[in-house]
């Protein structure tokens, strides 16, 4: 047994004594395997650790072998190094295929395992660039290049996966992966790697608040996958790539909450395109977990589309998605995707019981999925898509909170969500998205301060001046034009209000997301209202009414129809 498949088992094994105590002493024991050192999965003898020492010294040995040598058996001398050339070439293929596919898959579901596959990624791709530099024009080198610049790109950034919020350094690794691909591409029509890197790169962007670069570029690497898809004989696994290409090309037109462009309808196209084609992985294989559980996720962000408009209808869709999830075999359910669709699935269906106006069960529900994602983010400080799921839902609960009226218990949240924050800027201080979301933060916790005008007026100052700088950066999108035209309007210190900037903010946002996005429209009547423009407060809301879906008989209004409707009076 090599040391590698040692380290495997002793990972895996089903009795938690018998493995890695901890994440730290599995990196170890990789870096011992990486530096040829004994690692300590194997108990080795004297012989085992002997070899090993060869083998971390060979050149020197060999260099001391070769001077013994006579002239005449200098031949055979060449002929065994360059075999132990091959074979050391494919010792470490076989090496970086184990790191870069199974001994990943063992890591990525250990709690607190970021650092640790930061570490295999890059001591990988220190191989595979020796290796490269050594031997020119091999196809399945450079694959495993571009697969390990694709892996480590997602790890530095990418937020649909758990990431070190390293952007910059995410768009680097990505633009070496597509580079690669291109070539490979030419030679290999079926290499899917140019449209993997192509959307990588559009969700990092997405992620960091670029959302018109992000789309040009999901939209590019949606149209690879749909060509690839004409070729026969698509597996399940490309068509799950394929939709979930779309499912991030969906976000990026109109996922609610996030910084898309508003356009709703573009949005739910995608996520069905999305729903089509992971129905399709399951007809090719009905034990496609993944494709199971996307479906359940496609369906709650169409449904998310329109939970104003009809929440009931929304709750339902949400429940039902969460029933999927939970239907599956238990050692799925563990895994970390899952475990996050849950906690995705269950805040929104706390969004629903929010927009129904049942806030005491909102909060329970919020409370439930903090509960279980807490532990998960306090044991991977560097995971900032843990990091950034905690805010997310810890600032629902506050504006539940506020909602209820119970302000302490607001600012206690909203605290939290300002700290949690502060760490994710400290790592990526330029990230729109990050930046937007503590401006509102700044400017929402000022009004739940009280007793401290002068901390209450400077944290206002501060939210609003960061508001005003997103809003009037080129190529702002909605969502920061939204978000600065509720502040402007709504912000609680009166004095620091500006009605006029607002009205413009919202009238922009509006325009951008092509006049189908019901609350921007509520956002235009509220500053308005704000500025005096009694009329114009009107004609906004009917606007935005007219976008819900018509209320049903007996139903509930939801909260976004009922401050319409009474801005339309």
């Amino acid at each position: 047994m090599g040391d590698l498949d040692a380290i495997v088992l002793k990972a895996m094994r089903k009795r938690p004594a018998e493995r890695y105590a901890s994440v730290d002493q599995l990196a170890e024991d990789i870096r011992r395997y990486l530096d040829g050192r004994p690692v300590t999965a194997r108990h080795g003898s004297v012989r085992y650790r002997a070899l090993k020492f060869i083998r971390r010294n060979w050149l020197p040995l060999a260099a001391a072998v070769a001077l013994t040598l006579s002239l005449a058996a200098g031949l055979g001398g060449v002929l065994w190094q360059a075999g132990k050339a091959e074979a050391r070439y494919h010792d470490l293929r076989r090496l970086t295929n184990s790191l870069l596919f199974e001994l990943r898959d063992v890591i990525r579901p250990l709690p607190g395992s970021t650092a640790a596959q930061r570490l295999l990624l890059t001591r990988v791709l220190d191989h595979l660039d020796k290796l490269a530099g050594e031997i020119k024009d091999d196809p399945k080198l450079q694959a495993d290049l571009a697969e390990a610049y694709l892996q480590l790109g997602n790890l530095q950034g990418n937020p649909y996966e758990p990431n070190l919020g390293d952007v910059d350094g995410a768009l680097r690794s990505l633009n070496k992966a597509l580079l690669i691909a291109r070539d490979l591409r030419r030679a290999q029509p079926d290499h899917a790697g140019v449209a993997r890197a192509t959307q990588a790169m559009s969700e990092v962007l997405f992620g960091a608040g670029r959302t018109k670069e992000a789309v040009e570029h999901c939209q590019r690497a949606c149209n690879a996958f749909e060509e690839l898809l004409e070729r026969a004989g698509a597996s399940a696994s490309r068509v799950y790539e394929a939709a979930a290409c779309y499912d991030s090309q969906g976000d990026q037109f109109g996922q609610a909450g996030s910084a898309g462009l508003g356009d709703l309808a573009r949005a739910r196209a995608s996520y069905e395109r999305a729903v089509m084609l992971n129905r399709r992985a399951l007809e090719l294989d009905p034990h496609f977990f993944r494709a199971r559980r996307a479906i359940a996720i496609n369906r709650m962000k169409i449904a998310q589309l329109v939970p104003e408009s009809d929440p009931q209808k929304a709750a339902s869709i949400f429940r039902e998605a969460l029933v999927t999830i939970d239907a599956m075999p238990e050692p799925e359910r563990q895994k970390p995707e899952n475990r996050r669709a849950r906690w995705v699935l269950g805040r929104r269906a706390a969004s629903a019981m929010f927009s129904r106006g049942d806030y005491p069960a909102a909060v329970a529900e919020y409370k439930r999925v903090l509960d279980s994602m807490e532990p998960f983010a306090r044991i991977d400080p560097e995971n900032s898509q843990a990091q950034y799921d905690l805010a997310v839902v810890l600032n629902d609960l506050a504006e539940t909170y506020r909602e209820m009226g119970d302000t302490q218990a607001a600012l206690r949240a909203t605290e939290r969500v300002r700290e949690v924050l502060d760490r994710l800027l400290a790592r990526d201080a330029d990230n729109v998205v990050w930046r937007g979301h503590k401006a509102e933060l700044d400017v929402r916790l000022a009004g739940l301060i009280s007793g401290d005008r002068t901390q209450a007026e400077a944290l206002a100052k501060q939210g609003l001046a960061a508001a005003k700088e997103l809003a009037e950066a080129p190529g702002a999108g909605p969502v920061e034009l939204h978000r600065a035209a509720q502040a402007f309007s709504k912000v609680a210190l009166a004095h620091l209000r500006q009605p006029r900037l607002a009205v413009s903010y919202a009238k922009r946002a509006v325009e951008l997301s092509g006049g189908k996005a019901p609350d921007f429209f509520l956002t235009l009547a509220v500053a308005c209202r704000a500025a005096g423009d009694l009329e114009g407060a009107r004609q906004a809301a009917r606007q935005g009414l007219a976008q819900l879906a018509p209320l049903k008989a007996g139903a509930r209004p939801s909260r976004l129809r009922r401050l319409l409707e009474e801005e339309a009076k």
